[in-house]
């Protein structure tokens, strides 16, 4: 059998050159194009998602958003009689940092409470407590009906809110998570074992009384997430945080 020629072997070694050459640049052309990411979701959550994806990747990133109602989630606010009203999420808390920052960037301002505004809680048929336009004869009424509860929910929730603030950390440090339960793992296995049991449950287990819970935790449920007392124990207590 006849040797190959210096011909055939140039050419033979030219082709691969070519195909390696061919491939190396069809691979910088793939890192090169922006990536296009599909974010399910419009609310709050995929927003906010939205927002830190097109900083870490530039203006020229492609985002599809599929939304099934409206943008905004929960957030909703309402016209009766000319009058607007939130009938969604609407509190912030400040230690929330996302949402402060948001409303840094977006030029909002705190809005004071009007002198004329109450807090009151309504079951659909009476009216269960009614504040005063005296915030501090308010939380004589309050504390009068739940007693050392209205004292009790404020340490317990700035002692959970210790756990959640990991998180800030733990993403500036640039970790990430294959699941919703590592991340909420990251932060406490209490907050962990929150997420499994009813938000009414993880009160009773933390020594509020029935009476608090039914009405007030309650009340807060029904606002901000249109939901009862069976939401699991992460979210309502993120009502408090969000």
């Amino acid at each position: 059998m006849a040797a190959p020629s210096n011909v055939n072997v140039s050419y033979l070694v030219l082709t691969l050159f070519l195909l390696v050459l061919s491939q190396i640049s069809e691979n910088k052309a793939e890192v090169d194009d922006p990536p296009r990411i599909a974010v399910v979701g419009a609310g709050i959550g995929g927003t906010t998602c939205i927002y830190y994806l097109k900083e870490l990747f530039g203006k020229d990133v492609s985002i599809d958003v599929f939304e099934k109602k409206v943008v905004g989630g929960r957030l909703k606010t309402v016209n009766i009689d000319k009058h607007y009203y939130e009938a969604g999420g609407s509190i912030l808390h400040p230690r929330n940092k996302y949402m402060v920052n948001f409303t840094k960037i977006l030029g909002l301002r705190q809005r004071d409470s009007a002198p004329e505004e109450r807090m009151g809680i309504w079951n659909g048929t009476d009216i269960l407590f009614e504040g005063s336009r005296l915030p501090y004869w308010t939380v004589v009424k309050l504390a009068w009906r739940y007693g050392l509860d209205i004292v009790k929910i404020n340490t317990w929730i700035d002692d959970l809110l210790k756990d959640f603030d990991r998180i800030y950390e733990h993403q500036q440090q640039g970790y990430a998570y294959s699941t919703v339960e590592e991340l909420i793992h990251s932060m406490s296995t209490r907050l962990l074992n929150m997420s499994k049991i009813p938000i009414a449950k993880v009160f009773e287990n933390a020594g509020f009384s029935d009476l608090f819970v039914k009405e007030l935790v309650l009340a807060a449920m029904r606002m901000n997430y249109g939901q009862s007392t069976d939401i699991h124990g992460f979210v309502g207590k993120s009502y408090n945080h969000v």
